[in-house]
């Protein structure tokens, strides 16, 4: 029975995200009482904190059956392993992607869930390593650490996508363009029609702050007009007046987000002459940026990577992500192409790239930013930034 309301509490976590979770919820999902719920977990934690060993074991069941059968022989190569988890993940294990990606994220917000967090991390670079090792890499750790970092980073960008197994074999195994095969297929949110007035101005600036702290506080999920209007202060029916959907609201949210990460990127690269730049000044700005975002403006990240998941659920959310993610990805090609001294790389790079500063920051952020991690950043980025640059990142 437990087993089968954690498994429940996966599902709703899924579909509703952490603020959706409630025994009632649960309870429907199980088909049983609320009283049986109650009784086998006496808190709202201890039922998340369930679901989360189950992810968490199912992963341990799948890397230690790949592990037996890759040591039997026939091993694939690493990066078809990560590939094949990715495909699986955004696939057929996609509800509990997006569970763990929930719980990835409250680890900035609560105590017990940056516990779960840091056990998932460690058991994850155990697991890794093996494979790495059962696969012949020569430093399965090292292997492993990137290999979580890329696959965390890509399980963000195709969720939010909600990219099909067609789309990403498109570009990570045959060398597509993710601009010719990753652009959503989505209506974007309707229009908000501008306000003229001051008041209105500063009205509509107040509720999109609001929205932006419950999804600090809350996740996407606890977005609505009814607790943005309580948030804020204002009457229930102001919220709607200047934003036509939440969906809309939570896009205004994300492109002020956006503009706000744009903004301290150029200030950080403001003096850096893109188009000769050196891979040691490409390495200590990158550094700098990640640590700065993962410390600094870590509440920001954690709003802007909740609207991520939310957009699995939304599609019209992804139009207003999609250009971030083809400016920033057009934006990492290049650069590699610079550093490589102007040679042509593959296409993927930039997607990888991308990925292992979404998927490293991620990491970073839900297992508490200490200074022993934070320390290793930049050897970290030397590391694999020479790899993405010599076009051997998976060896």
């Amino acid at each position: 029975m437990r087993l089968h309301i954690s498994e429940a509490a996966i599902r709703v976590l899924a579909a509703k995200g952490l603020a959706g979770v409630s025994y009632r919820q649960v309870a429907a999902q199980a088909d049983v009482s609320l009283a049986l719920v109650n009784y086998y977990y006496p808190s709202k934690f201890d039922v998340i904190s369930a679901a989360f060993s189950v992810v968490l074991d199912r992963y341990i069941e799948g890397f230690a059956r790949a592990g037996r059968r890759f040591r039997a022989g026939g091993a694939p190569r690493y990066r078809d392993f990560a590939y094949r988890l990715l495909r699986n993940a955004t696939e057929r294990d996609h509800h509990l992607t997006l569970a763990w990606s929930e719980i990835t994220l409250d680890a900035v917000r609560h105590h017990e869930s940056l516990d779960l967090s840091r056990t998932w991390n460690e058991e994850m670079r155990r697991l890794w390593a093996e494979i790495a090792d059962a696969v012949g890499e020569p430093d399965p750790e090292r292997a492993a650490r990137s290999g979580i970092d890329v696959v965390m980073g890509l399980l963000f960008l195709t969720c939010a996508l909600r990219l099909s197994e067609t789309q990403l074999n498109a570009v990570l195994l045959d060398q597509g363009s993710p601009l010719d095969c990753w652009e959503p297929r989505t209506v974007p949110p309707p229009a908000v029609p501008g306000r003229k007035s001051d008041k209105a101005a500063r009205t509509r600036e107040k509720i999109l702050l609001s929205a932006i702290d419950l999804l600090v506080s809350d996740g996407a999920a606890a977005v609505s007009f009814r607790s943005v209007a309580a948030h804020s202060g204002l009457a229930t029916a102001a919220p709607a007046y200047h934003f036509p959907t939440v969906s809309a609201l939570l896009s205004a949210a994300q492109m002020s987000l956006i503009e706000d990460s744009r903004q301290r990127y150029r200030a950080a690269m403001a003096d850096v002459d893109r188009g000769s730049i050196s891979f040691e000044v490409l390495v200590d700005r990158t550094a700098t940026i990640l640590i700065r975002e993962a410390t600094e403006f870590a509440a920001g990240n954690l709003a802007f990577y909740a609207n991520w998941i939310e957009a699995a659920r939304r599609p019209e959310l992804r139009s207003v992500l999609w250009p971030f993610v083809r400016d920033h990805y057009l934006g990492w090609q290049r650069l590699f192409e610079t550093v490589a001294g102007g040679r042509p790389l593959p296409s993927e790079t930039g997607v990888l790239a991308l990925a292992l500063f979404i998927g490293k920051l991620v990491r970073i952020l839900s297992t508490g930013s200490t200074t022993d991690v934070l320390a290793d950043v930049r050897r970290e980025f030397v590391d694999d930034f020479e790899r993405l640059r010599e076009g051997r990142f998976w060896r």
